[in-house]
């Protein structure tokens, strides 16, 4: 399981415990998880998690969707990358179901 964790006072929600497949993230309702947060567009994202790996896909948002300081379209991830949406940060985190870390609650 990946976890993205919350890297700034800014950020409203300080984890999004990621679902197999793809997660929509943006601040409307109907997204897979909801960032109320002005930088944060309507659909902003997409972050696809695929047997352990992690895509973040934006989707045309206002303010883009960066990955390790980058702007991106698309990108991969690896663990410990940080994934930002203007002033929300978070950092990727694995967790296992077998030793959790409390870094990734």
């Amino acid at each position: 399981m990946a976890t993205l964790v919350a890297n700034n006072a800014e950020t409203p929600v300080s984890t999004i415990s990621l679902l197999s497949g793809i997660n929509a993230v943006g601040r409307a309702e109907g997204n897979h998880h909801v960032i109320p947060h002005a930088s944060i567009s309507s659909r902003h994202c997409e972050v696809v998690l695929d047997e352990g790996k992690m895509f973040v896909r934006d989707l045309g948002s206002t303010n883009g969707t960066f990955v390790d300081d980058n702007q991106v379209a698309h990108a991969s991830t690896d663990s410990g990358s940080d994934l930002a949406a203007q002033s929300t940060w978070w950092k990727r985190r694995n967790c296992s179901r077998n030793r959790p870390s409390a870094r990734c609650a």
